[in-house]
């Protein structure tokens, strides 16, 4: 089975772990198989550090 964690930034099995799944810079996909790790790059990420809660409504 392949699992993704939402990451800070990719160093291995010691990357920080974020709270938010979908403001996450990188993902970890874990494959608890053979417990390896690949790393992927949003590169939107940019785009999702604003803060649409804090926007006024018209």
């Amino acid at each position: 089975m392949k699992i993704a964690v939402p990451i800070a930034k990719p160093n291995g099995w010691e990357s920080k772990i974020i709270g938010h799944f979908g403001r996450a810079p990188f993902y970890a996909i874990v494959n608890t198989e053979n417990e390896k790790v690949e790393f992927i790059e949003i590169g939107f990420s940019e785009i999702l550090k604003t803060d649409c809660s804090r926007q006024k409504t018209r």
